[in-house]
């Protein structure tokens, strides 16, 4: 998967809807690791590669059924994290560079463009590539809907 999609195939996706699933899975994790403070967010490199380590410190409650519980939603936190930050290492070096600057920096599409050295019609393929892919890869349909 280290080339673009190609056109034929892009076209088989409805880019809004992934383009709306991605927003509502980076919010997500965002709005969860500030809930859990245990919870770290990815970090980016300067390679514009996504890294992810955790530190869980021990505690000891009084009210086990509630630390269980806690416990057993940050695992599952951490794990979609974890598969977050692989489905974006996965993509080309400039599909990951276009997809953490419209994803996570919010980037305009113009500075976009400037930056990566590419056009308006291939940074729209490019962000549909990754889109597409990163989305594939969680298979963030199903994710979302459970």
């Amino acid at each position: 998967m280290n080339g673009l999609l190609s056109d034929s195939i892009i076209n088989q996706f409805d880019y809004g809807v992934i383009k709306k699933n991605i927003i509502d899975f980076i919010s997500a994790i965002n709005l969860l690791s500030f809930k859990l403070k245990n919870i770290e967010r990815p970090k980016i490199t300067p390679s514009y590669e996504i890294k992810y380590n955790c530190f869980v410190p021990t505690t000891s409650s009084k009210i086990e059924n509630f630390v269980i519980k806690k416990i057993f939603l940050e695992e599952e936190i951490k794990e979609i994290i974890s598969k977050y930050t692989m489905a974006v290492n996965s993509l080309n070096d400039m599909e990951r560079k276009v997809f953490i600057k419209t994803y996570i920096y919010e980037q305009k599409d113009d500075v976009m463009c400037y930056e990566v050295g590419v056009n308006a019609t291939k940074l729209l393929q490019v962000k549909k590539s990754a889109s597409i892919k990163f989305s594939t890869i969680l298979d963030l349909e199903n994710l979302l809907n459970n």
